[in-house]
């Protein structure tokens, strides 16, 4: 039997791909003549090169018929079918979220097949295939290849984060913090660090914990480790005889990891660890996740397939109507992906103008510093004492607003320094309390110099809403917003918050609903919650600027909480009780707002808590970085009315909505 196997790509070693490896090994070995089809080829096409399986990225190179198509997502699955319109063919579904996973509908394409229960339910209750064309095989493992290790230690020493979505400036870095609190050690394996391996047998047996999910996750617990399933979407926890049926039966994956990825739940993980039930759990999964059962029901299935095609009669014009209908579900998605790639390239090109400018500010500032020094030596003092004995009838107006224009340009260099010294307080030489010009703060005296607005905070806040939307950081806007809110907040000096509006309304809110979790998209300083009297269980803060992220996680890292480097309107968000975000949206285009409230409902979140301007009745659009109120209840975005209303501040008419996801 000739059979035409598709996929994605087969490029990197990663679940699809080594699925195909092992599936096409294995039909080979039984006297089958497996060819392999992606646009994408690598290093695992490579491997089934050199195994002496025909892999192409051209069909047309195929020039005898196959006799099935065995179809991985739906884009290549297509192709196939479109290109051999008379072979049938069987549809994978390997994946609950991705778009790739998508099931087809053919003439030709008759029989689908889940590798787990959740994939069964995408298809049967998201695509209307009926369940009598549903098969299920559950993923397996090549035992020829992953042996057992021996007996495990009473006590884990090393540990590996085996997954090509693990960095460490996502959940890697939070593992690594427990793990170090149990004195274990760990390493990664992945594609999102430059470490993918194609071999895992070789080194999987050389760690006691592996946290993994899905296939990876059977291929570690066949060697014997002990394993806890989590990935970028959550984590699930220990796997023991006593979870092991209703995990398998979701393929590891995951609706297993339903719980946040914080310090104290993988700590609650890694103290469950028991080698004897390790053990136990791994003699279990070398029996119920053999492959060889697993080929035995596909190949029953193309002998199925096949048989019941022969007799069947299929049109042209329903093959034509299927592929334009086809191409309507998929030019949603096509265009939304266009428009992505043109706001990237556009956001490419603004990156490399602000590097110019940097390159610009640096030399003025060297410029400066210059003069500087030259007018140091004209005086014992410094610049600011220089200020304070020079009286106005001493030197000529032009050279006192030099002299100003001088300190402010050496603050703002100075406020930038500080971003290498990991502190925001400004030096206190450059504190003029009663200088001849009447300036009482460094920051007053920076804001009168740069600010355009009355409120120069607010000002200064949606200067680094752009920066964020823009995936830029500029160091001299984030010091100085550091140091307004240090001086609003009194987080410099230690003395308590007097009166911060958001807590007084939203925090209320939070307890009534019973938010234990929440995930704050565009978190920023987190400010707002550094004095907060209802203590949240797990908040997880998400952000483009990597600094930003680094800092808060020094900040808040005593409380637990997480911080990840993360853009919602391409990436998944994390699951918690509610998502929170405030004014972020107001900046983004409207195809990328519609595109982060798509990954909001579907995170698996309660609530959704966002900003809203009720007054708006007609959503403008706006180019990236430009700010419009939006009212999220007003077309295109359409969520029913609110729960509940918060007013963000006092003069704004901004409300802070409260949304129900499951009915928004």
């Amino acid at each position: 039997m000739r059979i035409l196997i598709t996929n994605n790509t087969l490029a990197t070693p990663a679940g699809t791909e080594m699925y195909v490896r092992d599936v096409a090994l294995a039909l080979l070995r039984r006297g089958h003549q497996p060819v392999a089809y992606s646009t994408q080829l690598g290093k695992v096409a490579q491997m089934l090169h050199d195994a002496t399986v025909p892999v192409i990225d051209d069909l047309r190179k195929l020039a005898i018929k196959p006799d099935i198509i065995h179809g991985h997502h739906h884009l290549d699955t297509m192709t196939a079918m479109l290109h051999f319109p008379q072979t049938p063919a069987v549809y994978f579904c390997h994946g609950w979220v991705t778009w790739e996973e998508m099931p087809p509908l053919f003439p030709t394409l008759q029989h689908y097949v889940a590798v787990d229960d959740l994939c069964f339910e995408r298809l049967s209750c998201e695509h209307g295939i009926a369940p009598e064309h549903i098969h299920t095989i559950r993923n397996f493992v090549d035992l020829s290849r992953f042996d057992l290790r021996d007996a495990l230690p009473g006590k884990p020493r090393r540990a590996l984060v085996f997954s090509n979505r693990a960095n460490e400036q996502g959940y890697l870095g939070v593992i690594r913090q427990a793990c170090a609190e149990r004195d274990i050690a760990v390493d990664v394996m992945g594609a999102a660090e430059n470490c993918s391996s194609e071999t895992p047998e070789k080194f999987l047996g050389d760690y006691d914990i592996v946290f993994a999910k899905a296939r990876s996750a059977m291929e570690a617990m066949a060697c014997g480790a002990a394993v806890i399933t989590c990935d970028s979407f959550g984590l699930g926890g220990m796997i023991t005889q006593e979870n092991y049926a209703r995990s398998r039966a979701l393929n590891f994956g995951m609706r297993t990891l339903h719980r946040t990825i914080c310090v104290p739940n993988i700590l609650e993980a890694l103290d469950r660890y028991d080698a004897r039930d390790a053990h136990a759990v791994a003699l279990r999964s070398r029996i119920d996740t053999d492959m060889e059962p697993a080929i035995d029901a596909i190949l029953q299935i193309y002998a199925e397939t096949i048989k019941s095609h022969a007799h069947a009669t299929i049109s042209e014009s329903a093959q034509m109507a299927a592929a334009a209908e086809y191409l309507r579900k998929i030019s949603v998605e096509a265009k939304l992906r266009g428009h992505a790639d043109k706001l990237r390239m556009i956001a490419h090109a603004e990156q490399e103008t602000q590097r110019l400018r940097g390159e610009l500010a640096e030399q003025q500032i060297e410029r400066i510093r210059q003069r500087l020094e030259a007018m140091r030596r004209m005086s014992p003092g410094d610049v600011a004492g220089l200020t304070e004995q020079i009286q106005p009838t001493h030197i000529s107006a032009p050279l006192r607003d030099e002299l100003d224009a001088l300190q402010r340009q050496l603050l703002a260099a100075q406020l930038a320094a500080t971003e290498q010294d990991g502190t925001t307080a400004l030096d206190g030489k450059y504190r003029t309390k009663n200088s001849a010009y009447g300036r009482s703060t460094s920051v007053h005296l920076f804001a009168r110099a740069h600010s355009t607005r009355n409120s120069f905070r607010d000002a200064l806040s949606a200067r680094l809403k752009l920066l964020r939307a823009r995936n830029e950081h500029d160091e001299l806007i984030e010091n100085l917003y550091d140091e307004i809110l240090a001086e609003r907040d009194g987080t410099l000096t230690g003395r308590p918050i007097k009166f911060n509006f958001l807590q007084h309304e939203l925090m209320p809110l939070l307890a009534r609903l019973n938010i234990q979790s929440l995930v704050e998209i565009a978190c920023g300083h987190c400010s707002w919650l550094a004095h907060a009297q209802f203590e949240i269980a797990h908040y997880t803060g998400i952000d483009l600027v990597p600094l930003l992220i680094d800092r808060n996680r020094s900040r808040f890292g005593k409380r637990g909480w997480i911080f990840e480097v993360r853009d919602v309107v391409m990436d998944g968000i994390p699951n918690a009780d509610a998502i929170m975000c405030r004014d972020w949206l107001d900046y983004l285009p409207t195809s990328s707002v519609s595109s982060a409230l798509h990954h909001m409902r579907v995170c698996g979140a309660k609530y959704l808590i966002a900003t809203s301007t009720p007054s708006v009745t007609n959503n403008s659009d706006t180019r990236i970085g430009n700010r419009r109120a939006l009212n999220l209840t007003q077309a295109p975005f359409n969520l029913h009315e609110p729960l509940a209303l918060v007013r963000q501040d006092r003069h704004s008419e901004r409300m802070l909505g409260v949304w129900q996801l499951l009915d928004a």
